[in-house]
């Protein structure tokens, strides 16, 4: 059920009520809420965000027989977008938007009739139950000598065979729906379509523009991995696959008028949350690549060609007439966490800046100087694939007897993940990608100034501001006026 909700507007100028077919609505469908973003597009200016809105909701809950079982309700997505819509700060707009685009989260999938009811429960991205059939895919997969997007556990791929087992209807056809398509569903009426984006860890191939047969082979009910009982087995359809942003589809009558949207206001193929963050940040060239430093360090860059990597688990979505490609390291924001507390870490750099130059210059150079790899236990999986790369650290926090030497002992570990950056972007290049020519950062880093200081030793000239870190603005970037 829908929780709390925040929301923001700008003063609705003249210019732009006069402007309603440049207005987009962006709707972010994420892990914890839906928000939206009423966003401005003028042709050769900065986009301007207009009004927002955020819905939390509790849609997502552990199945306590099984640690690895999340799972949510469809319906609470929906009613979440009703109160969305019903913000009293975006329904000014909604008469005059002309354009609509929704992001969800990658691998949340459900089973549906033809007329769009549920089946199935709706597996979250983060539900681990398909342990068997992800195995029978990865044998598949190697014997085959395919490279895919779809696989392990959490794989939408492996979760459609994972809730087609669980259906007894052995005369019905039921589709195949990621989260993203419920929604767009409910907006408007369309055959069943999906974007690409959403549709790689399904197993499907960007670089053909097709579902291999494998995919097809795999969950077909005459399939021996589909045993026992193959004979209860639904057939399942997968669904058509079209470009993030093409144009879907005509709202439908009632939606429109339920919530005062414009009744020709047209519905947009969208992409994952992940994507629309990266959008967000205002990369759109090749050589744009943008860093989230969380928990875990991630890096994404626009190619203009595919990589695919099983080894370092990098794949590629194609985006328009560019390439996504990226990895996830395991070394990130955790790191600091597991030897400093949050109040430890603004101490930190509160007494970096009450140092006078010099001092913050000695530390700084000390801190380039270094070469430490931060984890919090053995394993890495990009930029170095090895689950027994062991973490390379400064001497124990406990060995450190001053606060100056703490200061840079932290300094040292921050630099490590500016380092584990650096030789990401570097591998990535090794692999086929542009160098980097304009970096752009997202995530709880930039809350930490000396992890932004010391990034600009190995970026002097390529660190950019991000325009948003809000995915409900940057999936309307998919869309061209």
């Amino acid at each position: 059920m829908p929780t709390t909700q925040t929301h923001r507007a700008n003063q609705l100028s003249t210019e732009t009520q006069n402007a309603t077919k440049n207005l987009i609505l962006g709707i972010d469908v994420g892990t914890s809420g839906l928000r939206a973003c009423l966003v401005q597009r003028r042709p050769g200016q900065t986009p301007d965000s207009l009004a927002d809105a955020a819905v939390g909701f509790l849609n997502v809950h552990k199945d306590l027989r099984s640690s690895t079982c999340v799972q949510s309700s469809p319906q609470s997505w929906l009613d979440a977008l009703t109160l969305l819509l019903d913000d009293s700060v975006i329904k000014p707009y909604l008469s005059q938007v002309a354009h609509i685009v929704v992001d969800a989260t990658s691998s949340t999938v459900l089973l549906c009739s033809q007329d769009g009811q549920p089946r199935t429960a709706a597996l979250m991205y983060n539900d681990q139950q398909a342990q068997v059939q992800s195995e029978q895919l990865a044998r598949l997969t190697d014997s085959l000598g395919v490279s895919t997007a779809a696989q392990g556990a959490s794989s939408t791929l492996a979760k459609v065979r994972f809730l087609q087992k669980g259906v007894n209807a052995s005369a019905q056809e039921l589709f195949i729906c990621h989260q993203i398509d419920y929604v767009n569903h409910y907006l408007a009426d369309f055959d069943w379509i999906t974007d690409e984006n959403n549709a790689l860890k399904l197993g499907y191939d960007s670089v053909q523009g097709a579902w291999p047969g494998w995919v097809s082979d795999y969950l077909s009910p005459l399939n021996a991995l589909n045993q026992p009982n193959t004979n209860t087995l639904p057939r399942l359809t997968l669904p058509k696959v079209v470009a993030p942003g093409t144009a879907l589809a005509h709202l439908k009558p009632c939606i429109a008028q339920r919530f005062g949207l414009n009744p020709h206001a047209t519905l947009y193929a969208g992409t994952t949350d992940s994507i629309a963050g990266f959008l967000a940040a205002g990369a759109s060239q090749p050589g744009d690549a943008v860093t989230s430093l969380g928990s875990t360090l991630a890096l994404k860059m626009l190619s203009p060609q595919p990589i695919f990597n099983a080894q370092y688990g990098i794949y590629s979505h194609r985006l328009k007439d560019q390439w996504l490609v990226g990895g996830a390291s395991n070394s990130g924001g955790a790191v600091l966490l597991a030897y400093f507390s949050l109040t430890d870490i603004n101490d930190l750099m509160r007494m970096f800046y009450q140092l006078n130059g010099a001092q913050q210059d000695a530390l700084l150079n000390t801190a380039a100087a270094t070469n430490y790899y931060p984890l919090t236990r053995p394993g890495e999986r990009f930029p170095i694939a090895s689950s027994r790369f062991s973490p390379k650290m400064p001497p124990p926090v406990h060995a450190v007897h001053n606060d100056l030497d703490k200061l840079a002992y932290f300094m040292a570990m921050v630099q490590g993940l500016v380092n584990v950056e650096n030789t990401g972007y570097q591998t990535l290049h090794a692999l086929g990608a542009p160098r980097v020519k304009r970096l752009y950062a997202v995530g709880g880093g930039l809350k930490n100034p000396l992890w932004v200081r010391l990034r600009q030793n190995i970026w002097p000239t390529q660190l950019n501001p991000a325009l948003s870190a809000d995915a409900a603005f940057g999936v309307t970037q998919l869309i061209s006026l």
